[in-house]
Parts: structure tokens; sequence; C-alpha cells
């Protein structure tokens, strides 16, 4: 048996005591008053396989009263301890999914954010994440999962960052998430069903980002997302059902910024639709095929035109955990 790992304190924790935040409304006690002990729960994991890497965030109080938190990076593996209170952002490793039973010791609501991306996580894996329904930020991107584990996401009722990229779900079952309220959504590579899109019913109110490229959805997808007012990026890469019939359904988006439409049946003959929205401020298309009087201008100064060719295909990290 492998010694204790503990989360290392520093200069955020005095013995076992952390000042939490109470949120109390003026005239409460002070934040001294509100200190109590740190609750922690011990996990056992193998000795010799990590099956996560954990950033553990413990909610505080800084030195001046205010509510923070406290952020501590722990390998499940071994004998470990944790706060009960804290939020626990889990990133999966390969041999780690031979060993998933043994994250049924996190408390349910533990869990905030989950990342199995580029794993060979299939439907069966997800099943062990089904009590952890506080997790609001999902990374599947590049795994095995289908349409299968749709129903689990559901249970996450404030899920709002979906990565599902290059996965074979088709969208099938997409209504099972009509209520779920997602800001970014990123299904790139995968093979939707046209029209799929509108089972997600909520999109509308609360869509900020989605990344459609190469999916094979077409014009009745472009109409459903049109009246997703919130939507400041867009990605529409390598679908060949988009013309420049949608563009009419496009330019309703007045708050987008980011637009990629590199690939599509979208041409020059759209740019002067385009370059009339009013924040829209890169346009990302593939010369070659875009540029059919071969004018390469854009018709306004703060509209940026690249040629994909040129643009990087490293994603941003945006995974991050948001404290």
């Amino acid at each position: 048996m492998s010694a204790f790992k503990f989360i290392k304190a520093g200069s955020f924790f005095s013995a076992a005591l952390i000042l939490l935040w109470a949120g109390s409304p003026a005239g409460a006690a002070s934040p001294a008053k509100q200190t109590r002990a740190v609750q922690y729960q011990t996990l056992n994991f193998p000795d010799n396989v990590a099956v996560a890497h954990l950033d553990v965030w413990t909610p505080s109080i800084d030195a001046k009263g205010a509510p923070s938190t406290v952020k501590t990076k722990v390998t499940a593996q071994g004998r470990i301890k944790v706060p009960t209170n804290a939020h626990i952002v889990m990133k999966l490793t390969y041999d780690g999914l031979d060993h998933l039973d043994t994250l049924a010791q996190f408390n349910p609501g533990q869990v905030t954010e989950l990342n199995a991306s580029r794993l060979d996580l299939t439907d069966a894996h997800m099943t062990y994440f089904k009590k952890f329904t506080s997790i609001t930020r999902l990374n599947l991107d590049s795994t095995l999962i289908t349409d299968k584990s749709l129903p689990i996401l559901a249970a996450y009722k404030g899920l709002s960052d979906v990565r599902l990229s290059i996965t074979d779900v088709t969208g099938a079952g997409f209504e099972s998430l009509a209520d779920l309220p997602i800001w970014l959504l990123n299904m790139e590579g995968t093979d939707l069903r046209e029209g799929c899109l509108a089972k997600l019913k909520r999109l509308p109110e609360t869509l900020v980002n989605i990344n459609c490229s190469k999916t094979h959805i077409g014009p009745e997808d472009i109409a459903f997302l049109s009246k997703c007012q919130k939507l400041t990026g867009m990605g529409l890469d390598g679908n060949n059902k988009i013309t420049d019939a949608c563009v009419k359904d496009i330019v309703k988006l007045k708050l987008l910024d980011s637009l990629s439409i590199a690939d599509t049946l979208i041409t020059e003959k759209s740019l002067p639709a385009l370059a009339k929205m009013p924040n829209l401020k890169q346009l990302v298309v593939r010369n070659k095929t875009f540029w059919k009087l071969g004018s390469g201008k854009s018709p306004r100064p703060t509209l940026q035109i690249r040629d994909s060719v040129a643009v990087s295909r490293t994603p941003v990290d945006v995974f991050g955990p948001l404290h």
C-alpha cells in the first residue's frame, strides 16, 4: 500500500483549516468566524496506474474576505485525500479506462468537468459517468461514442460546453439534449443527419459558438441556426450543401464576428451581403473556389478575409476551467 498522497496545502491552508466563503449579507459574522475545519474524503486507486489527472478547486476566501477558489493538481493514483466540498476537473488517462469503476468513490456533485478526448472511450465506458450529473463541460472529441451515450449527457442538466467532434454521433438522439443550456457545441467531423440541429430546441436561447465543419449539414440546419441570435462564432467548412442561397439566413446573425465557409458552395457572389453584417470581423474562405472574379479583396477594412490554406488548424484551448 502506498503512502497517503495529500493535496498540497502550500500557503493556502493552515493545518487542516480553510476559510469558506459563506456569502453572508452585510452585518453577518466576520470571515474569521466563518472558518471551519476542512472535511476530507479518502479515495483509493491502483498504485501502479494513473486513472485520471485532477484539478481540484476548493472554495475559499482571500485575505480581504473576497470569495475565491484554491486550485490543486492531483493524480488519481494510489491513496489520496480531497476536500469533500471541492469541485473537480477530471482528465482521464488511456490506462485509466480499465479502472473507471474506481471513480464511483467521488461524490456525484464533485465532478463538474470531464475531458476524455482522444481516448478509446466507448458507450459502455460512459455508463460509469451517469452519477456525475453536475458536469457542465464535456470534451469527448475523437472518442468512440455514438448516439447511445446521448441520454447520459441529457442527465447533466447544466451542461453548457459540449465537444463531440470526430465521433460516431449522428444527431439521431439530439431530442434528448433539447433542454440543455449549450453555449458551445463542437461537432466537427461527425456525420450528422441533415435537420438534426433543430432537435436541440434550446440552442436559440443559449448558443454562442458552434463548429459544424465537415458534418454534412444543409440549408435546413442553417435556417435553424439563424435563430441563434447570440452566436458570435460559426464554423461551416466542408459542407457542400451550403450554398449562396444559405447566406440570406446567415446574415440574420447580427452578433457573428467570425465565420468559416471554406469548402462550401458560398462564393464571392455573397460577399456584399456578408460585408454588411455589423460585427463580422473575420471570414475564412478557400481562395480557389470563393473568388470567382479574382478580386481577392475585402469590401471594408474591418473585415479580414483569410484563405483557409494559411489559417492554422490548431484549436484554441477553451476547455480550461471557468474560474
